[in-house]
């Protein structure tokens, strides 16, 4: 007759738990990093459009002095865009960064209870 470890079906459960906890961190981790690519780049974009209608503006208006009112409202439109979007990234980094740290907590804390289980 095979004795049985008795905790042995409780410890499978845990493991099927901590690897269904791992891959969700995985996949949230690998999607919220591309959030952030595309955040940024979407940024990156801005910027160079920015700076070629500054470039385009700033010729304009050594052309023209009615321009200048135009192209610091354009400015100041543009930083404000830009100042969101920055504050959008860190914003996101701190969340991805706080989440993982709590997925982290309770992968951990499901590895102490199956750890914990007698082996019989």
């Amino acid at each position: 007759m095979v004795n049985r470890d008795k905790s042995a079906d409780e410890r499978f459960q845990y493991n099927v738990k901590i690897q269904h906890h791992e891959q969700q961190m995985d996949e949230f981790s690998h999607d919220f990093c591309r959030y952030l690519e595309q955040l940024s780049r979407t940024r990156d974009t801005l910027r160079r459009n920015f700076e070629s209608e500054m470039s385009l503006r700033e010729e304009s208006r050594d052309r023209n002095a009615k321009y200048d009112s135009a192209l610091e409202e354009t400015q100041y439109h543009f930083r404000q865009r830009l100042r969101l979007f920055d504050e959008q990234l860190e914003t996101g980094e701190h969340l991805r960064h706080k989440a993982m740290h709590q997925l982290d907590d309770e992968r951990e804390q499901l590895l102490k209870e199956r750890n914990s289980l007698p082996w019989e």
